[in-house]
């Protein structure tokens, strides 16, 4: 039995889906004109008319493929985010959050970089990323940009070393997170151990052949490792570091940087130097590596066993600003300086000067290094041969080897030692021999004994 309701109630009926129609289209208006997700991610919907929030709309969603615009606070909430972030981090946390976990780069490297080929079977790298409450963006676009812009071959894996951060995201956010990256650990200290030992703990925890430190807020760019792990495949005890660019901690726009080199002054403050324009006259010289006094602590690469042998870091330093000098030092001490002597048939014949001490325009000579106490000599960052801190060995015009007070220049002081044992003179063309008087001169490099030498510390 079917039962008729009254037409008024259709009515009323019809009058509350109206009224619900109305207010959610009113709902829907507000939030799609003002939620900032909606804005940042880019959507749009079709603009019915040209009223000014419409206007305000189109221009939050073309600004948005504008980098130069990430910055911009458009709510109470992006002011807060902002200023949290020069608080905590000293940089634009806004601008890092709106571009994600990884972005497109320019390629800074030499053109002539491009080209370049390495070797097929470079060492594997484990990469080493300490932190303490560093920005969820910042550092994981370090990990992002470490997983694009790698050969899988060359990353044993990335261990990210959380120095007991207080951060909520960095928990277990973080945790779960990494599970899903591949080749990435995630390590956690009991309590603040300070950058050095948060290193240490990563580095007790590698496998790879290549030890790789990295900042957490930064980005690697194309082709970043192979040329790192090529020079020490080629020599071990080789410590390296890349070219560093520049990131704007407000914008975040991405620079490339001067060619230059560590230094420091003698308060043992590390400083970056102009790399001298002698090391800088051919094409090619842009694109070798250049030998630096001092290396920047937070990016380089070095071989694990050799890091090791050194003695690894100081446990002692609790915060960064000294572990780069302090490393830089051992390694210059057990690589540069040392007593060079010549081996020749039958005898062991070390390069000296006569006299008790140095003497400006001495000649050099070669003497018993078993009767008498040689020199010491160093081939220094600058290849320089030098002897009692002040003197370098320098061909003179009339290719006499004699000793003279040392220029940094370059030139007729200027020396290179090759894997074969050669002492080349790179200004002359000739390399360094020795004759049957003791003595030393200038002559055509050839294989001969008599211009074999070698660095020892007996």
């Amino acid at each position: 039995m079917a039962y008729k309701l009254p037409t008024r109630y259709f009515m009323l009926c019809s009058f509350m889906i109206l009224m619900f129609w109305v207010l959610l289209n009113v709902v829907s208006f507000m939030y799609l004109g003002s939620n900032d997700k909606y804005l940042t991610k880019g959507y749009g919907r079709h603009l019915q008319n040209d009223s000014p929030s419409d206007d305000f709309e189109r221009e939050m969603i073309a600004q948005e493929k504008d980098p130069s615009t990430l910055g911009l606070i458009r709510n109470k909430e992006d002011q807060r985010i902002r200023e949290n972030g020069y608080e905590k981090h000293a940089f634009n946390e806004l601008v890092s959050n709106r571009l994600g976990f990884y972005r497109e780069i320019q390629d800074t490297r030499h053109e002539l970089c491009k080209s370049m080929t390495y070797s097929s079977n470079l060492p594997s790298a484990s990469i080493i990323i300490c932190f303490h409450n560093e920005a969820w963006s910042t550092l994981l676009r370090t990990v992002h940009s470490v997983l694009n812009r790698t050969a899988e071959n060359l990353v044993h894996e990335i261990i990210l070393v959380d120095d007991h951060s207080s951060l909520e995201t960095l928990k277990d956010e973080l945790q779960n997170y990494v599970k899903k990256l591949p080749k990435t650990k995630l390590l956690r200290t009991a309590r603040r151990e300070g950058l050095i030992r948060g290193r240490m703990i990563g580095a007790k925890n590698a496998i790879g052949e290549v030890l790789v430190f990295l900042d957490s807020h930064c980005e690697v760019n194309k082709d970043w490792l192979p040329p790192l792990l090529e020079r020490i495949k080629k020599n071990p005890t080789t410590v390296v570091c890349p070219v560093i660019d520049m990131i704007n901690a407000d914008t975040f726009d991405y620079q490339s940087s001067p060619l230059v080199r560590g230094g420091f002054n003698w308060g043992l403050h590390f400083s970056w130097e102009p790399v001298p324009k002698h090391l800088l006259v051919k094409p090619d010289d842009y694109v070798l590596p250049i030998r630096s006094p001092t290396m920047a602590g937070g990016l380089f690469a070095m071989d694990r066993n050799y890091f090791n042998q050194l003695g690894q870091y100081d446990e002692g330093m609790n915060i960064w600003g000294g572990e780069n000098l302090e490393i830089s030092f051992r390694v210059s001490k057990t690589t540069l300086c040392f007593i060079l002597q010549l081996q020749n048939v039958g005898s062991l014949l070390c390069l000296d000067i006569p006299g008790q001490s140095s003497e400006k325009q001495a000649s050099a000579l070669l003497r018993n290094c078993k009767e008498t106490h040689a020199k010491v000599w160093s081939l220094n960052q600058d290849n320089e041969l030098k002897v009692d801190r002040l003197l370098c060995l320098e061909v003179t015009r009339h290719e006499m080897l004699k000793v003279m007070k040392c220029h940094g220049q370059g030139g007729a002081q200027e020396w290179r030692h090759n894997k074969t044992l050669q002492l080349y003179h790179r200004a002359s063309g000739l390399c360094m021999m020795s004759t049957k008087k003791s003595t030393v001169k200038m002559e055509i490099c050839d294989d001969s004994l008599t211009q074999k030498w070698y660095f020892t510390t007996d």
